[in-house]
Parts: C-alpha cells; structure tokens; sequence
C-alpha cells in the first residue's frame, strides 16, 4: 500500500524492470521521489513476488529490534 501511494503510476511504469539496470534505479528514484529506498525495492520486490530481489535495500531483522517483547534473541 505504501508503493502505491507514494510512487506515482507515470514513474513506476516508466522504471526499468531487469538486471543491473533496476538495481541502479532503486536509489535514484528514491531520491527523486524522496523517500526511502526501502519502498522502492519492497514494491519491486511485491509486484515480482520475489523476496530476494534487491535485499540489500531492505533492512533484516530492523522492525524485530524495536519490539523487543515480541522476539526472543536467538
């Protein structure tokens, strides 16, 4: 929901969608639209329904460490 509603249709429809290319334009589209990378690569990776594309952009374990009563540390 948050791709959607904070990357605009006109732009999205305008990304590259392969390879190395996509990787790149992760950051620069961010920046364009000032918002995370994170969003970005979370749509890409959404509408592929592919989890490992673009980990990088995407932080593990970040939202676990800020509900500390939730999880146990392994």
């Amino acid at each position: 929901m948050a791709g959607r509603a904070l990357i605009p249709e006109k732009v999205w429809r305008n990304r590259t969608s392969y390879g190395r290319e996509r990787a790149q334009q992760v950051p620069a589209m961010a920046e364009a639209l000032k918002i995370h990378p994170a969003i970005v690569a979370g749509r890409m990776r959404f509408e592929e329904n592919n989890d490992r594309l673009l980990s990088r952009y995407v932080g593990r374990g970040q939202v676990r460490k800020h509900f500390p009563e939730w999880y146990e540390e392994p």
